[in-house]
């Protein structure tokens, strides 16, 4: 076998393997600028009801982020942004998940001077089984707000959130075998310009 095509199929493979790692949204129910978000704040302290969303069957899919939109109430936070930020904690069916949180600021909501902010939690990869998400601000001194997506059939709100990973069997490959796969490839085209 020529080195040419040992290192063509060594390329291939690495490739091929690494088209499952890149994540794509599993569901996502969008923010709508016309829905209004509901408070969301820590329910040991105001008493509000946690607030829940269902997640439908998705079949064999590995969760790596949960993603979701919300701003501050501009009546108790005129500076929208200060030092002092939200604090969350996110469940899936009852359990609070860790992760690694990240926020995006978006432009302001139509209409209004409230600034959207899109959050993302980076998780440990792991299938997805649950069939409700919940998320609540723990920080006190923030009145947060889950922004809004719409109505269900029923009539009742969506809010704004998004899962993001990978189907077909939810398998990741390890960076490891990746980076062997790519050296081999590496070392096959050396090897066939020293023959060369």
């Amino acid at each position: 076998m020529s080195s040419k095509l040992v290192s063509s199929i060594a390329l291939a493979a690495c490739l091929l393997a690494s088209g499952g790692a890149f994540a794509e949204v599993l569901y996502q129910q969008a923010p709508t600028a016309d829905a209004t978000g509901e408070s969301a704040n820590n329910p040991v302290v105001t008493g509000e009801p946690l607030l829940f969303q269902s997640i439908p069957s998705l079949g064999n899919v590995t969760l790596e982020k949960i993603v979701w939109w919300g701003y501050r109430n501009p009546a108790y936070d005129p500076n929208p942004y200060p030092g002092t930020v939200e604090s969350f904690e996110v469940y899936l069916d009852g359990s609070v998940v860790a992760g690694n949180l990240t926020l995006d600021f978006g432009s302001n909501l139509p209409n209004t001077s409230r600034p959207l902010v899109r959050y993302t939690l980076d998780v440990a990869d792991a299938p997805l089984t649950t069939t409700e998400i919940a998320l609540a601000n723990m920080n006190d001194d923030v009145s947060w707000f889950w922004q809004g997506a719409g109505l269900d059939a029923a009539g009742a709100p969506l809010l704004a959130f998004s899962l993001e990973g990978t189907r077909n069997g939810g398998v990741v490959p390890e960076p490891g075998t990746l980076a062997l796969l790519g050296l081999a490839g590496l070392a096959a085209r050396a090897a066939s310009r020293k023959r060369g």
